[in-house]
């Protein structure tokens, strides 16, 4: 079986994206810029002799991470997982049209969002918030307890 041209089956995903999913085209314009961004990745060569074409049938789950990875030092992470969702959302329409047998992204989780620590209380705003109960009730000698 003849692999197509990786332009061409970009071409059909972005046919696919715009027409049964249809997505915007800011995330269109985003899926692709990623998936583009990938590839060029994708086909730098291990060492210099090495060929620059590869397959999408040649990509693996250790190409994918190794391209996340060089991601880390220059984007968030909320980037990063755009950037993977287009990846993913690319080879799971890849599986779905029997191009690729196998999807390499299926293990590989989106990073984990950021979570700003929470604010504290100052000092004065604690002694208020222990005093504000009322004394005179029993849920209120329960709450200042």
């Amino acid at each position: 079986m003849r692999i197509p041209d990786l332009h061409d089956l970009i071409d059909r995903y972005t046919t696919f994206l715009r027409v049964e999913k249809n997505v915007s085209s800011h995330t269109l314009r985003n899926y692709l810029s990623d998936l583009l961004q990938f590839f060029a990745f994708a086909e730098k060569p291990a060492e210099p002799a090495a060929p620059r074409a590869v397959a999408v049938t040649q990509i693996d789950h250790h190409r994918i991470r190794a391209f996340l990875s060089t991601l880390h030092r220059h984007h968030k992470k909320s980037s990063i997982g755009r950037k993977l969702s287009a990846i993913k959302s690319f080879f799971r329409f890849l599986l779905r049209e029997g191009v690729i047998q196998r999807n390499p992204t299926l293990h590989i989780g989106s990073p984990k969002k950021d979570q700003p620590l929470p604010t504290h209380l100052v000092v004065d705003d604690m002694f208020r918030l222990l005093d504000a109960p009322p004394l005179d009730t029993p849920s209120g000698l329960r709450d200042r307890a």
